[in-house]
Protein backbone atom coordinates (compact mmCIF):
# COMPACT_ATOMS: atom_id res chain seq x y z
CA UNK A 1 0.00 0.00 0.00
CA UNK A 2 2.93 2.41 0.77
CA UNK A 3 5.90 0.73 -1.60
CA UNK A 4 3.91 0.37 -4.75
CA UNK A 5 2.20 4.35 -5.17
CA UNK A 6 5.63 6.08 -3.63
CA UNK A 7 8.00 4.14 -4.74
CA UNK A 8 6.90 2.55 -8.90
CA UNK A 9 5.22 5.82 -9.76
CA UNK A 10 8.53 7.41 -12.32
CA UNK A 11 9.41 3.45 -12.90
CA UNK A 12 12.22 3.92 -10.40
CA UNK A 13 11.49 0.38 -8.29
CA UNK A 14 9.45 -1.12 -10.38
CA UNK A 15 9.52 -4.29 -12.10
CA UNK A 16 11.40 -3.12 -15.13
CA UNK A 17 15.16 -2.19 -14.21
CA UNK A 18 14.62 -1.21 -10.78
CA UNK A 19 16.98 1.19 -9.79
CA UNK A 20 19.95 -0.63 -7.25
CA UNK A 21 18.06 -4.12 -8.60
CA UNK A 22 15.20 -3.06 -5.73
CA UNK A 23 11.95 -3.69 -7.21
CA UNK A 24 9.13 -2.47 -4.84
CA UNK A 25 6.26 -3.03 -7.58
CA UNK A 26 5.81 -6.96 -7.24
CA UNK A 27 4.20 -8.31 -4.52
CA UNK A 28 5.27 -11.76 -4.61
CA UNK A 29 8.77 -12.17 -2.83
CA UNK A 30 8.56 -8.49 -2.11
CA UNK A 31 9.54 -9.25 1.62
CA UNK A 32 12.20 -11.49 0.54
CA UNK A 33 13.62 -8.19 -1.76
CA UNK A 34 13.17 -5.91 1.50
CA UNK A 35 15.30 -8.15 4.00
CA UNK A 36 17.84 -9.54 2.24
CA UNK A 37 18.79 -6.29 0.01
CA UNK A 38 22.12 -4.49 0.40
CA UNK A 39 22.28 -1.19 0.73
CA UNK A 40 23.61 0.96 -1.98
CA UNK A 41 24.13 4.05 0.12
CA UNK A 42 27.63 5.26 1.54
CA UNK A 43 25.65 5.04 4.92
CA UNK A 44 27.24 2.23 7.03
CA UNK A 45 23.83 1.44 7.82
CA UNK A 46 22.15 -2.33 6.63
CA UNK A 47 19.18 -1.51 4.44
CA UNK A 48 16.62 -3.19 6.60
CA UNK A 49 16.95 -4.54 10.24
CA UNK A 50 13.83 -6.40 11.44
CA UNK A 51 13.20 -4.40 15.42
CA UNK A 52 15.09 -1.39 14.87
CA UNK A 53 14.01 1.02 12.45
CA UNK A 54 17.01 3.43 13.34
CA UNK A 55 19.29 1.17 12.56
CA UNK A 56 17.71 0.51 8.98
CA UNK A 57 18.80 2.51 5.93
CA UNK A 58 15.13 2.42 4.16
CA UNK A 59 13.66 4.29 7.51
CA UNK A 60 15.92 6.82 7.22
CA UNK A 61 15.63 7.28 3.68
CA UNK A 62 11.71 7.39 3.87
CA UNK A 63 11.82 9.33 7.00
CA UNK A 64 14.71 12.25 6.64
CA UNK A 65 16.78 13.82 3.94
CA UNK A 66 20.72 14.24 5.24
CA UNK A 67 22.78 14.12 2.03
CA UNK A 68 25.82 15.08 4.09
CA UNK A 69 25.09 11.42 5.75
CA UNK A 70 24.34 9.45 2.42
CA UNK A 71 20.91 9.87 2.87
CA UNK A 72 18.92 11.63 0.25
CA UNK A 73 15.15 11.63 0.27
CA UNK A 74 12.76 8.94 -1.07
CA UNK A 75 10.99 9.39 -3.32
CA UNK A 76 13.31 10.58 -4.85
CA UNK A 77 11.26 12.23 -7.81
CA UNK A 78 8.87 13.32 -5.82
CA UNK A 79 9.06 16.87 -4.26
CA UNK A 80 8.22 15.93 -0.92
CA UNK A 81 9.26 12.83 1.81
CA UNK A 82 6.28 10.51 2.64
CA UNK A 83 3.27 11.40 4.30
CA UNK A 84 3.86 10.74 8.54
CA UNK A 85 1.85 8.02 8.79
CA UNK A 86 3.13 6.38 5.94
CA UNK A 87 6.65 6.45 7.41
CA UNK A 88 5.10 5.69 11.28
CA UNK A 89 3.49 2.63 9.50
CA UNK A 90 7.21 1.34 8.06
CA UNK A 91 8.76 1.98 11.60
CA UNK A 92 6.10 0.32 13.30
CA UNK A 93 6.30 -2.79 11.02
CA UNK A 94 10.16 -2.73 10.87
CA UNK A 95 10.07 -2.13 14.80
CA UNK A 96 7.75 -5.58 15.05
CA UNK A 97 10.17 -7.56 13.39
CA UNK A 98 9.39 -6.72 9.56
CA UNK A 99 7.48 -9.55 9.44
CA UNK A 100 6.09 -11.22 5.77
CA UNK A 101 2.30 -9.73 6.53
Amino acid sequence: DIFKPSCTFSSCHGTENPAFGLDLESVDGLHSRLINHASQSSSEKSFLVPGKPEESWLFDTLSKCNPGEGVSKMPKSSPSLLEAGQVAMIRDWIKAGAKNN
